[in-house]
């Protein structure tokens, strides 16, 4: 839509709010909840394990990879101050990415990361909004291998990505940045649950 006056910018922009409530509302029926609830407690059994969380994406997912870890590594909630919770962005190391991009291939960098760092009983949580990024396909192939409980935050169809899950949200719409919102908004659900499973069934205690 052409926007050539601040009327047509601001009725561009509700339209914009609009689609992204309309979703949010969508992904409120139907067994969306349900799975969410399934994955906070898996995440929560690794963890309360002594296994750790790893994420991986691509782009503005791989900010998000960063940001959800980020949460558990530090604090989700202010008025919850609780031990560090073991949660790596794959996509953090500058070097190794490029050694592997240069070395082998780009698409090879998560799974390589997998490879390396996954252990048994690890969680997986690759974000894809097309669940078609060949590097988050790789990372998954190899987290089956070495017996990692695989998740995604998908969206579209869930692409190969969801055949590679044992644990998936798939959002259902196609565009981009709309998955994306709600990616982030199911990434912090997801980790707030994974804390209060913790907190509630005394993996973790809060802090004075």
């Amino acid at each position: 839509m052409p926007i050539s006056t601040q009327e047509q910018a601001e009725r561009y922009a509700r339209d914009l709010f609009q689609r992204s409530l309309a979703l949010k509302a969508r992904m409120l029926e139907g067994a969306y909840m349900a799975q969410l609830a399934s994955m906070g407690q898996v995440i929560a059994n690794a963890l309360a394990a002594g296994n750790k969380l790893l994420l991986c994406g691509n782009g503005g997912s791989a900010a998000d990879a960063q940001h959800l870890a980020a949460e558990l590594l530090v604090r989700l909630r202010s008025h919850i101050n609780r031990p560090g919770l073991p949660a790596m962005s794959l996509a953090m190391d500058a070097s190794a990415m490029t050694a592997c991009g240069n070395d082998y291939s780009y698409a090879a960098y998560y799974g390589r990361m997998v490879q390396a760092l996954g252990v048994a009983g690890d969680v997986l949580l690759g974000i894809t909004t097309s669940g078609r990024s060949p590097n988050v396909l790789h990372a998954l192939e190899q987290g089956r291998k070495q017996g990692l409980i695989t998740m995604g935050l998908l969206g579209g169809d869930g692409g190969p990505a969801l055949a590679l899950c044992d644990h998936a949200l798939v959002v259902p719409d196609k565009e981009t940045g709309r998955v994306q919102e709600m990616h982030i908004t199911a990434g912090h659900v997801l980790m707030e649950l994974t804390e209060e499973f913790l907190l509630t069934q005394g993996y973790i205690e809060a802090e004075g």
